[in-house]
């Protein structure tokens, strides 16, 4: 869990508010965060305003990432161009562990065809990573497996697993229901969940604590919700206007404990979340090393239950309206 560091009697290796690049990151914290690479592939991000990562600036940002200690990647075939321009880099990293995400099926059924479309996309997925095998290969889309047929991704999953093709297999889910029927169904090794300070809602519902006693890894993605919670409301588009209490109440919040919206972020998630590992994502080198400044030092963060939002039209990106060109940076 990520807040053994921090609950550790151990003093920090460096002080976290002077973190330089090069400085390394106690081990147990560094291996709890994830680099997410959707930008790597694709412009995505409702306040991302840099685009789609170079690969000159992911190289960089590898660099960077290796050199704090960070050990492991999250793509997706679905990212874009992320898994090829990982692939032009990753020879020089070869330390760096890849969780990757089989594509998602369209039609309402899973039939044969389907899985062996997603067995040629695994395949495909390699050659772009220029790997042999990953360490983790989840399903990008809970509700696929749910489907009428699709125990057939399941068996798939579970094949490429035997074959070494993966260390361990997976399922991105968007809630509780999801977690649910699909442990009736597969006993994955990781379960990717959304997890910020406004989005609560597994922790509320006893599922973080299930899955933790159950012995399943889980990964928290959506920790800044998409950029979200790491810009001035008065910023966002006007779509999250009618937020403007829960932003206000957020604003009061970091303001009366003297955080900066990065650092109450980063401290939920490795303190009160109840996650295993952190995916976060940045457009620069200079990002990540923002970002791992703002790593708290110690525990003792104040509660942030009182964040909790319970509306899923400011929690799920996928319920999200904006204009055409924002709407290409949702989640995919």
């Amino acid at each position: 869990m990520v807040t053994n560091i921090l609950n550790s009697s151990a003093s920090p290796l460096v002080s976290f508010d002077a973190l330089q690049i090069g400085q390394k990151l106690p081990p147990l914290l560094a291996e709890g965060l994830i680099l997410g690479t959707a930008q790597f592939g694709m412009p995505y991000g409702i306040t991302n305003r840099h685009g789609q990562v170079s690969a000159h600036e992911v190289n960089a940002i590898l660099v960077h990432a290796q050199d704090a200690g960070l050990i492991m990647i999250d793509t997706a075939a679905g990212y874009g161009t992320s898994e090829e321009t990982l692939g032009l880099c990753l020879s020089d990293f070869p330390g760096f562990g890849v969780i990757t995400k089989v594509p998602s099926v369209t039609s309402e059924t899973v039939a044969p065809a389907d899985v062996q479309r997603i067995r040629d996309s695994v395949s495909r997925s390699l050659d772009r990573l220029r790997r042999d095998k990953v360490h983790g290969l989840l399903a990008h889309h809970g509700a696929d497996l749910l489907k009428p047929g699709g125990e057939r991704i399941v068996e798939l999953l579970e094949s490429l697993k035997r074959e070494g093709t993966t260390a361990r297999l997976g399922v991105s889910v968007y809630d509780a229901d999801e977690i649910e029927r699909i442990l009736k169904i597969m006993r994955p090794d990781i379960v990717q969940v959304p997890m910020n300070l406004f989005d609560q809602r597994l922790i509320r519902s006893g599922h973080i604590a299930m899955l933790r006693k159950e012995g399943i890894e889980i990964h928290g993605r959506s920790a800044f919700l998409q950029g979200v919670l790491l810009t001035d409301s008065s910023e966002l588009p006007e779509y999250f206007h009618r937020f403007a209490g829960q932003f206000a109440l957020y604003g009061k919040f970091i303001r009366e404990h003297n955080l900066s919206r990065l650092a109450a972020c980063l401290g939920f998630m490795i303190e009160q979340s109840g996650v295993d590992r952190i995916i976060v994502g940045v457009t620069t080198k200079n990002e990540l090393a923002e970002l791992l400044a703002a790593l708290p030092a110690q525990s003792g963060l104040p509660l942030m239950n009182q964040l909790a939002s319970s509306d899923t039209a400011l929690l799920d990106p996928r319920q999200w309206v904006f204009s055409a060109k924002a709407s290409q940076a949702r989640r995919q």
